[in-house]
């Protein structure tokens, strides 16, 4: 759904909707892999829209300009 938004809309208004109808639709989960972090409705909805912004919007990682004050929020 979250790829549907993106394709249709502009990017930050596909982000919104995404974190938006997620958070609304999404039943309170939490899954313990033993290789992955604990993994929670938050996590997901964040890594999700992470991913397709990388797809569909690669060009505002390209216009970002970090510096020594970014690294600790990175990390």
């Amino acid at each position: 759904m979250a790829f549907s938004l993106f394709k249709r809309y502009k990017p930050v208004v596909a982000a919104a909707a995404t974190l938006i109808i997620g958070w609304s639709f999404l039943t309170q989960a939490k899954f313990d892999l033993p290789v992955i972090p604990s993994t929670t409705k938050v996590s997901a909805l964040a890594l999700v829209v992470l991913i397709s912004v990388l797809i569909f919007d690669r060009k505002i990682f390209k216009s970002l300009r970090l510096s020594p004050l970014n690294f600790p929020m990175l990390v």
